[in-house]
This record gives C-alpha cells, sequence and structure tokens, in this order.
C-alpha cells in the first residue's frame, strides 16, 4: 500500500530537492488549489480566513507538508464552506483527504456503505 509514501529527495549541502507524491496527494493538492483560486485567494489571504499560516499551506501546495491534521483541515472546510464551495468540491475535498489519512481498505468499505444508504 503506498497510499502513504512520501519522500524528500536532498542534495549533498541538505537542501531540499524534489517530493514524489502519490496520486492521492497529488489530488488533494489540486483540489486545494482549485478551491483556492476558485474563490479568487492568494495564499495569504486563505491564511488568514483559516488562521493557518502562508508558509504551511505553501507547503502542502508544494507538496511539502505530509501530513495534514484534522484541526487544519477543518478549518480550510469552514472557510470554504462559507465561501464558494459546491457539494461536488466537499465531496472530493474530504475523499482526497480521506485517502491521505486512513487505509486504502478501510476507506473504500466506508464509500461503498455510504453509496448503499
Amino acid at each position: 500500500n503506498n497510499n502513504k509514501t512520501y519522500i524528500a529527495i536532498y542534495n549533498k549541502g541538505g537542501n531540499l530537492m524534489k517530493h514524489l507524491k502519490t496520486k492521492d496527494q497529488e489530488n488533494f493538492i489540486k483540489k486545494l488549489k482549485e478551491l483556492r483560486e476558485i474563490n479568487n485567494w492568494t495564499i495569504k489571504e486563505f491564511s488568514e480566513l483559516t488562521e493557518i499560516s502562508a508558509g504551511y499551506i505553501s507547503d502542502i501546495e508544494c507538496g511539502r507538508a505530509a501530513n495534514i491534521g484534522k484541526d487544519r483541515f477543518s478549518k480550510m472546510i469552514s472557510v470554504l464552506k462559507k465561501n464558494k464551495f459546491s457539494k461536488k468540491d466537499e465531496y472530493e475535498f474530504y475523499s482526497y483527504y480521506l485517502k491521505l489519512i486512513i487505509p486504502k481498505e478501510v476507506y473504500k468499505v466506508m464509500v461503498k456503505e455510504y453509496i448503499q444508504e
């Protein structure tokens, strides 16, 4: 299961050169950027609204933040729900986040049960 695989490659000087992201991380990052841009927010503006540092939001969008805690995710959701955030966007954003934090097998069962209800 490479759902949680996250690799950082450093050069001899210790400087970060490249991050290799999983498809789930790429999807989450893409959706976050898309939602921020739909609302015409810069990283700084989104930072002020969510009370999450601009540096951390930048790290997420660049793939440097491997683990996004539920408190920070909740702050993002709270701000997004008060602005341009369709049901489809909400579903996708939650789905991409859940794929990052729970095992793939658990996610599949959750989605299957949700669809059957």
